[in-house]
């Protein structure tokens, strides 16, 4: 007998690094974010967005980004970067990323720390 198993996408999001130290000279940073589809069919038109605190980080680029297809169990990534506004020292924000993918109604969700040295 042959177990059918449903049709299902679930992603995973990870952030590399959870925690960015910017160097006290430094204006701009990145974020590498991995999105790991652990599901058993395709995701399509996986959108990745991220979003800055208003005020001391502003994003580089365009805010949302858009993964054509991630086959089961394998990963893309995207990277984001931003840029510090002001002589801004000490924690700067959190950077809120969150990836949808299409026909999946759950959002996922990862933020990751930003500081400033003096």
């Amino acid at each position: 007998m042959q177990i059918f198993h449903p049709p299902v996408v679930k992603l995973k999001l990870g952030l590399k690094p959870s925690t960015v130290k910017l160097g006290a000279g430094a204006g701009s940073g990145a974020l590498k974010v991995v999105v790991k589809n652990r599901g058993n069919v395709a995701a399509k038109k996986t959108k990745v967005c991220a979003k800055a605190p208003d005020g001391k980080l502003k994003l580089s680029g365009k805010r949302c980004r858009t993964i054509k297809r991630i086959k089961p169990g394998k990963a893309k990534r995207v990277k984001v970067g931003f840029r510090v506004i002001g002589p801004a020292s000490g924690p700067l924000g959190r950077i809120n990323v969150t990836a949808k993918s299409a026909g999946v109604k759950k959002k996922v969700k990862k933020k990751a720390k930003v500081s400033r040295g003096s």
